[in-house]
């Protein structure tokens, strides 16, 4: 099954990618390459919408951690959004929550990232404690 990747920008340093099918052996350079083009342009915060992925390899996994420390070597954000119970277990299994941020809906996550504008505006370094 084909990976679909819809970009949508956000403001200038926050994009969502909505992604649809899975994220495989097949499939995760197509994701990276597009994630390695977005910190190019030197975004600060990245959502990755999963409510459409039914399927996430070690390879995506690997996808996302690359991205998730790329971000943060530049005190960036990865969200992930709307997981559906089978990939959550995936990132649990394999130890990677609570390390990632999930949100289970839009509006969890508008109010933390409102949290971490907060923070920077009054002079923090924008990571969330």
């Amino acid at each position: 099954m084909p990976l679909n990747i819809k970009l949508h920008r956000v403001d200038k340093n926050t994009v969502k990618l909505i992604l649809g099918g899975q994220i495989n052996s097949e499939t995760w350079e197509r994701l990276d390459k597009k994630i390695a083009e977005l910190l190019g342009q030197k975004i600060t915060t990245l959502i990755l919408d999963l409510a459409d992925v039914d399927f996430v390899s070690s390879a995506g996994v690997g996808a996302i951690i690359k991205a998730k420390m790329s971000l943060m070597r530049n005190y960036g954000e990865l969200a992930l959004l709307n997981p559906q119970p089978q990939i959550c277990k995936v990132f649990d299994i394999m130890k990677l929550l609570p390390a990632m941020s999930v949100f289970a809906s839009v509006k969890e996550l508008d109010e933390y990232l409102t949290r971490i504008q907060k923070q920077v505006i009054e002079g923090g370094s924008g990571a969330i404690v």
